[in-house]
């Protein structure tokens, strides 16, 4: 379980955006014995940015074991297995993630994330669409499906990445929602719950990338 005052600091620090901050409360409470879903992903989270990917499917795995089936921790962990370069593993997982919540658009987005880290761009479009469609406000999306559209219509510069600037808030909206302190899955619509938010596991984290919103927009159909 999770105290209701370490709740109240990881509400305290999201809402400034200090993702950093309220994942460096989380391992406190972890060390101190709290145990919860929520605690789990945030200290996961800061770990995979680290690049401990090891440790990041240590704690996700100890999350899966306290909220079973839940299709955000499913999602992050296919985003450590991506990151590890196990590209089908990963799609594998997220695969189980969208089977349980098909329209949470972090799920998607990631899917996107691993067909174009293999080269599929075909696939990655269409999922990047697909998470566009859930969430038009997912800008790694929107920057996936514009950059997959520069890249055919100039297939000579293959090395170039739009990207999108993102603000520390919008980082937070992007990661998708966690679990809130009772450690149920927000099934209904996890993308557009009330419970806390973590910067994306996604193309659009530590290496952001950088195009204007309404840009990007302009190249969907």
């Amino acid at each position: 379980m999770i105290e209701q005052f370490t709740r109240r600091q990881i509400d305290a620090a999201l809402a400034h955006n200090d993702v950093d901050r309220a994942a460096v409360i989380a391992e406190g409470a972890l060390r101190e014995g709290q145990r919860d879903p929520m605690l789990l992903n945030l200290a996961a989270w800061r770990r995979e940015e680290a690049g401990d990917y090891r440790a990041a499917s240590s704690l996700l795995g100890q999350a899966l074991q306290l909220s079973p089936g839940d299709p955000l921790i499913i999602t992050a962990i296919g985003t450590v297995r991506r990151k590890e370069g196990r590209l089908q593993e990963a799609l594998q997982t997220l695969d189980q993630a969208i089977g349980i919540a098909p329209d949470y658009a972090n799920a998607w987005l990631e899917r996107a994330c691993a067909f174009e880290a293999g080269g599929a761009l075909d696939a990655a479009d269409i999922n990047y669409r697909r998470a566009a469609a859930l969430d038009p406000e997912c800008v790694p999306a929107l920057a996936g499906i514009a950059w997959i559209a520069a890249r055919s219509s100039s297939p000579s510069i293959p090395g170039m990445r739009i990207s999108v600037t993102t603000t520390p808030a919008k980082s937070a909206s992007m990661r998708g929602n966690t679990l809130c302190a009772s450690g149920k899955a927000a099934t209904a619509n996890p993308a557009r719950s009330s419970v806390w938010t973590l910067a994306s596991r996604s193309a659009a984290s530590s290496s952001t990338k950088k195009i204007v919103c309404s840009s990007v927009k302009k190249l969907m159909p």
